[in-house]
């Protein structure tokens, strides 16, 4: 029987640990491929309205209360779910057909071009604002993969203009949801 020295036993390990390192790293670039979809880790369940639920709430442009113009709802690929319009005053009410699937889009068309949007995420919020900085909020949830929870809450994160630190109000004793402009 022939005997290994260290130094041979040596080189032998080194060269096993280099081979099985090559086929990890093989194995793991392989996996990245871009022929495959990637598929989300989570999936997020899909939110609908259990019974056919009505949405109200109020348009506002930057300039003045707005008083005509339409609002069309519709699901995040553009398909016509219901529409209403403004009656001499900038209050809408809406009604959602049960079973409708969320996200739904509720765009306000005054006919100018001027299309103002908010974007329903939860089966539970009913009252919605349609203004210029929900329409800003939808667009980022938007470019930051579509309209879901999550980007959503990171798009009105970084919409929001709120002190890091309340320096300026230490002894506010008013209502804390007016106490920066109305965000809360």
């Amino acid at each position: 029987m022939q005997k290994i020295s260290i130094s041979n036993k040596t080189k032998l390990f080194k060269q096993l640990s280099i081979f099985l390192v090559i086929i990890f790293c093989s194995s793991i670039i392989s996996g990245c491929s871009d022929d495959k979809p990637n598929k989300p880790l989570i999936k997020a369940q899909i939110k609908k309205y259990s019974k056919a639920t009505v949405l109200k709430g109020s348009v506002s442009d930057d300039k003045e209360t707005t008083l005509a113009g339409e609002i069309k709802v519709t699901d995040e690929q553009g398909n016509m779910i219901t529409m209403t319009t403004l009656q001499k005053n900038n209050r809408f009410t809406v009604e959602i057909p049960a079973g409708t699937s969320l996200p739904i889009v509720l765009t306000y068309d005054p006919g100018n071009g001027n299309k103002l949007i908010s974007v329903a995420v939860d089966p539970y919020i009913k009252i919605y604002e349609i203004n210029p900085r929900t329409t800003a909020i939808a667009k980022q949830a938007k470019s930051l993969g579509g309209y879901t929870v999550v980007n959503i809450m990171q798009a009105a994160n970084s919409a929001v203009n709120a002190p890091g630190r309340n320096r300026t109000s230490a002894n506010f004793r008013g209502d804390p949801t007016k106490q920066y402009g109305g965000w809360h």
